[in-house]
């Protein structure tokens, strides 16, 4: 199954022309997945809770292009969809330069600004057309955050195999100044790397993490990716299409960390 970028959430300014680059690839014969903007069932994260996810943020493509969710996973390494870091016009990686990571962003503050020096996206993602299920990319920030903004660590593979319910946290366009948490989000199915769940997908969520929660602390299971959609055969219907984030299935980009 393949599928081409969602929109990720997109200033008003910018509307025009994006909106006629996707006419330029829909002609092309690519398929966009449907984002629902029905009312939403995410609340946003109170302010007392917001520095234990600290590692959560918004991860903006400058200037004013828009923005997705992503989450440090090391102190100087951002997890979130290839899709969020890549230029839906030409199919090719964004100039470093332009992405921005803001750890822990709220309203106007952040615990961490982190310019991005290097980005780095699973195989096949660009060469297989933008395969949903290779829709990861890790991006390298330019110094490690503070000692007190604590990374996510990903979740076990053993942890992998039998989760039926996730927490999501996001910055979707409706909540795109505090992050929003969606809880106990349904796993409805699954296929290799790629889940279907009842998890709400809005531009912006793309990049969002899956969190379970056990003993020793939260881990990060897998991303939010995109939409589920009638055009989608392994996941049609309402919610959001994730990808378990498998160190195994994903050696070569995640096998260093």
């Amino acid at each position: 199954m393949e599928y081409s970028v969602p929109n990720h959430s997109r200033d008003n300014s910018r509307t025009a022309a994006f909106a006629a680059g996707l006419v330029s690839l829909a002609l092309a014969g690519l398929a966009f997945p449907a984002f629902s903007d029905a009312p939403s069932g995410r609340a946003l994260l109170p302010e007392a809770e917001q520095d234990e996810w600290l590692a959560i943020g918004r991860l903006n493509v400058a200037p004013a292009q828009g923005h997705c969710t992503a989450t440090l996973i090391a102190p100087d390494v951002v997890l979130t969809a290839a899709h969020c870091v890549t230029n839906p016009l030409n199919n090719r990686p964004y100039a470093v330069g332009k992405l921005h990571f803001l750890a822990g962003f709220r309203q106007s503050a952040f615990a961490h600004h982190g310019r991005v020096v290097k980005v780095e996206i699973a195989e096949g993602f660009l060469q297989g057309g933008q395969a949903m299920q290779r829709d990861l990319a890790l991006v390298h920030l330019d110094a490690p955050v503070a000692e007190h903004i604590a990374p996510i660590p990903l979740a076990p593979p053993s942890t992998l195999v039998g989760f039926s319910q996730v927490d999501v946290f996001s910055y979707g366009r409706d909540h795109a100044f505090i992050v929003s948490v969606q809880r106990d989000c349904d796993i409805l199915s699954r296929h290799s790397t790629v889940l279907k769940t009842n998890c709400e997908a809005v531009p912006g969520v793309s990049g969002a993490p899956l969190i379970l929660e056990g003993a020793s602390g939260p881990s990060l299971a897998g991303l939010i990716v995109g939409a589920n959609s009638s055009d989608m055969p392994l996941n049609p219907g309402p919610g959001a299409a994730a990808v378990i984030v498998d160190p195994i299935a994903f050696d070569a980009l995640l096998g260093d960390l």
